[in-house]
């Protein structure tokens, strides 16, 4: 039987690193920490799309070396932990994904 610990759990996404980056934004006080990760999705033809989902890793995952990890999991397939975090403004409302510290960031073919 195979142990919950070595299994992927929780909020997930599949998908192909990016690679990790840093941006400041006009006006912002601290940069925006964010892995890219393409995902693939039905384009309604019959084939599929791909998209690139931005997760944001916070300041304590950015100390613990996550961007050295991202760049070495680089055009691999991941699983990758997040948390959602919804906000509303002036323009509409969205959802942000969060790096998780729940489990490693790691990659599919380890599993």
């Amino acid at each position: 039987m195979t142990q919950l610990s070595t299994v992927p759990h929780g909020i997930v996404i599949v998908g192909t690193v990016k690679g990790f980056r840093s941006v400041t934004r006009p006006g912002a006080q601290f940069p925006n920490n964010e892995i890219g990760v393409d995902i693939q999705t039905p384009d309604g033809w019959g084939g599929v799309k791909t998209e690139t989902v931005v997760v944001r890793v916070s300041k304590n995952l950015l100390d613990q070396g996550v961007p050295k990890l991202a760049d070495s999991l680089k055009e691999k397939v991941c699983v990758i932990p997040v948390y959602i975090t919804a906000w509303t403004g002036k323009s509409g409302a969205g959802v942000n994904y969060n790096l998780s510290n729940h489990m490693p960031m790691a990659e599919l073919s380890e599993f």
